[in-house]
């Protein structure tokens, strides 16, 4: 069985984790066919790769390794094309591919929003275009700043009308990542909390990291970080490098009027914008995740 000595995912899709995963599948296909023969003990080894890595199944490019890996061992076999498909793929996300794939189409979202503001104007069939670009690219998940552009264009558009308020923070918010700022773009403007959320975020529990902030109409603070450790997650005071969620409580917070969210929400939007992997997660969906765990 392939076991790990710690949890590797504490910043899902770091590069280096994601490479050791990668050649660890590469390494177990070649293995496994050393000897020009697989038997049962070598297909059940592909099985308990899936499985150490099924928390992740619906993540790039977990999600294209699981349907291919059970295709391939659905007969109970697996032959010289099948390992071929595995490898091929595998070889290509460890390379330089996936990391240059990732870069490339963050760079095309940083245009993307300067083209969209460049005018001066957003409209309605900008803001449809950007969100349908942004579920097209879901692989780019927990990278500073798609969730908040998801969640934001896709909060905007929930009542079909963009207001002038709601133009005022696209244009702001938007113009943070141009080198080109049109004047008409203007100073800071607050987001709403479920503006920086991330969209049906994957929530999973064991060995993650989570933080609380804001107030909760279910539970008080010792609640929840009593829930998250019976979950098998570790609960942190704190908002720190190396966290995996900061959980927005339904109630807000009273801060959230005068400063920016608070100050746990603007420690972990600034460690987003310096490269961590964290998730901003609005309350709703942890019990989601609770229900789905149970």
């Amino acid at each position: 069985m392939y076991h790990s000595d710690q949890n590797p995912y504490a910043k899902f899709c770091d590069h280096a984790v994601l490479t050791k995963a990668v050649n660890m599948l590469i390494g177990i296909v070649e293995g496994i066919a050393f000897d020009d023969s697989v038997n049962i003990s070598e297909i059940e080894l592909l099985s308990e790769w899936m499985l150490f890595h099924q928390p992740y199944e619906r993540l790039h490019p977990f999600n294209e390794f699981f349907p291919l890996i059970a295709n391939a061992l659905e007969d109970g076999k697996l032959d010289e094309a099948e390992r071929d498909d595995i490898l091929w793929l595998a070889r290509k996300v460890a390379g330089d591919e996936f990391e240059q794939r990732t870069k490339g189409d963050m760079q095309v979202l940083h245009g993307i929003l300067q083209g969209v503001i460049a005018d001066g104007v957003i409209n309605q069939a900008e803001v449809e275009k950007l969100r349908d670009w942004t579920f097209e690219h879901e692989h780019l998940q927990r990278i500073w700043p798609f969730d908040e552009v998801q969640s934001l264009v896709t909060s905007v558009l929930s009542d079909g009308v963009i207001t002038n308020e709601e133009h005022a923070m696209l244009m702001s918010f938007m113009s943070d990542f141009c080198e080109l700022k049109p004047e008409s773009a203007g100073g800071l403007i607050q987001h709403s909390v479920m503006g920086v959320c991330a969209m049906c975020p994957e929530i999973h529990f064991d060995d993650n990291k989570f933080c609380f902030t804001g107030s909760s109409s279910r539970l008080n603070r010792s609640g929840f970080e009593q829930l998250i450790r019976d979950l098998g997650g570790i609960a942190h005071p704190r908002v720190v490098s190396d966290l995996d969620y900061l959980v927005i409580g339904d109630l807000g917070n009273p801060c959230w009027a005068y400063a920016c969210y608070g100050r746990k929400v603007e420690q972990a939007m600034k460690l987003r914008k310096e490269g961590a992997r964290l998730l901003i997660v609005h309350e709703n969906d942890l019990w989601d995740a609770v229900e789905d765990s149970r």
